[in-house]
């Protein structure tokens, strides 16, 4: 089994903090790694695909909907669209904060000649037209990093023969291409992971089990009128163990964007729990474009917000199937960035690592999905709950969490090199869509002399140690920022611990925030003992 490229990862997290420490000690400037990390987070394009199809004003929903809206929307991958004739496609606009974290994946449409192919579509990338196949993907390859990405990784989907997929494989590598992000298929024979491990070791292969975008829908009540979802699919799949010992990276599949917080933690933590059972479990799990929730639980992500909006309108209000509601996720971009910045300290970690713990209580949030709410047609004018932990904790203690009537999610990890993460994320309900309530959490970071990251809203946060802090100076950063600062006189410390209050992690973590975005707050802190 291939682990050459994760154990690599892996080792990093360890031992790249060592690095940093030094550099900060010399430097007194930066508590985050200049150099990104080789973690195989992505960008992929299907959502933006999507929200490109018949822009302009609507007067029906169905072009985007069904296996039309499906079709119209692989028509939209192409070289005016990602590359742009004046160097202004998608490649050049999105994500400049976070692109040197991020592999560029294409989704579904880029490639002719059936789903599994690694052949590059001549009509939809004319000026590659003249190359072999192989050498078509190596040419976009150096224009996908020349814009400033990892490199270029691939969509695919299928179950063909060994033969063919080792083609593809031998010319994934002379392209140099970093990643599969296989979406369905491949799950009886793992052919991709085999051949990978054999011809290109570096290449990243990734697999799903599907499952409906909100935990508790099935074939039999899909068309029923739900009042509470159920826990998701991958409580009690079978496979999902399978799957951990034979890829890389296992992802959590499709899920709404506005109940997205507790349809991906419960199935993160569903996921977990049984790469927990075996030490062969060693795949990283991908939540998707929950980024925080990605950073906090020591999961890898696959970015798909985008900042496109007010091209297609309906009753005058801007039709996105994948990103809606009044998260505004297109104006939260920094988080990704911060997010990302984060694993440059405290890489993802293999499902089987460590423990989990969660606590008894779940929190419950609910949407009603009106017209173009979602890509799922069957969901609309129908309300669903979904639920997941109120409290997740890896390789550490649940966190205490003191708040009002309504709580946020919390999520909490120590990393094999002793980081630490703590995360609030915030709660949805039909009454008043995504907010984000506020509590004073404590958690317990034992003996940890490394960097701790904070991300989300707070009343206020109490960091515990296991020896007194004495005359010890904290320092934090913002993580998208290049210095970090001395806080010792805004925080209160007493004994082993250091409080600090929600108005001050909002200054410190979004002091580099870009102008109108809405991201939460990001910070790294370190606390520097006396000698």
């Amino acid at each position: 089994m291939k682990r050459l490229s994760l154990s690599v990862i892996f080792l990093f997290s360890i031992f790249a903090p060592l690095y940093a420490m030094g550099s900060y000690s010399k430097t007194e400037l930066s508590l985050v790694p200049q150099e990104p990390a080789k973690v195989p987070n992505y960008y992929c394009t299907w959502f933006v695909q999507n929200y490109t199809v018949a822009q302009g004003t609507l007067e029906t929903i169905d072009p985007l909907t069904g296996n039309q809206g499906n079709v119209a929307a692989r028509s939209h991958i192409n070289e005016d669209n990602m590359v742009g004739k004046q160097k202004d496609g998608w490649l050049y606009r999105f994500h400049p904060k976070a692109r040197r974290d991020l592999i560029f994946i294409m989704d579904h449409g880029w490639q002719e000649g059936g789903f599994f192919t690694s052949k590059l579509n001549p009509e939809k990338f004319p000026s590659f037209a003249k190359y072999d196949y192989a050498t078509r993907l190596k040419e976009l390859n150096k224009i996908v990093k020349d814009a400033g990405w990892r490199g270029l990784g691939l969509w695919t989907r299928g179950n063909p023969s060994k033969e063919k997929i080792r083609e593809m494989v031998t010319w994934s590598k002379k392209a140099g291409i970093l990643y599969w992000k296989i979406d369905g298929g491949d799950t009886s024979r793992y052919f991709s992971t085999t051949l990978s491990d054999e011809i290109y070791p570096e290449l990243v292969v990734e697999h799903i089990t599907g499952h409906y975008p909100l935990n508790g829908v099935t074939d039999k009540n899909r068309n029923s009128q739900p009042t509470v979802g159920g826990p998701s699919k991958f409580a009690d799949a079978r496979q999902v163990g399978n799957i951990l010992q034979k890829t890389e990276v296992f992802r959590n599949y499709d899920v709404t964007s506005t109940l997205s917080v507790a349809t991906s933690l419960q199935r993160a933590v569903d996921i977990i729990e049984h790469g927990l059972e075996d030490p062969a479990n060693t795949a990283l799990i991908n939540v998707e474009d929950e980024v925080i929730m990605a950073a906090a639980l020591g999961c890898t992500m696959g970015v798909m917000r985008h900042p496109e909006a007010d091209k297609r309108i309906l009753n005058g209000k801007d039709i996105d199937l994948f990103l809606n509601g009044n998260r505004n996720w297109k104006q939260r971009m920094d988080e990704v960035a911060r997010a990302l910045r984060w694993q440059r300290i405290a890489a993802p970690m293999p499902a089987s690592y460590g423990t989990l713990v969660r606590s008894q209580e779940n929190l419950e949030d609910d949407w009603h999905f009106k017209l173009g709410d979602t890509f799922a047609p069957w969901a609309t004018n129908k309300r669903y709950t979904q639920f997941a932990p109120a409290v997740t904790a890896r390789n550490m203690p649940l966190p205490l969490v003191q708040s009002g009537d309504v709580a946020p999610y919390v999520i909490a990890a120590r990393f094999p090199n002793g980081a630490v993460s703590v995360a609030t994320i915030g709660r949805t309900s039909a009454e008043k869509g995504y907010y984000h309530p506020l509590a004073a959490v404590t958690i317990h970071a034992g003996v940890s002399n490394e960097r701790i990251a904070v991300f989300g809203k707070y009343h206020s946060l109490t960091i515990r140690f296991d020896r007194s802090l004495g005359k010890a100076k904290v320092l934090a950063q913002d993580l998208l920022a290049s210095e970090a600062e001395d806080i010792t006189r805004k925080v209160k410390i007493k004994g082993n611990t250091i409080t600090l209050s929600g108005k001050l992690i909002e200054q410190i973590g979004t002091r580099e925030q870009s102008e109108g975005d809405l991201s939460d707050p990001g910070l790294v802190l370190k606390v520097r003992w006396e000698k």
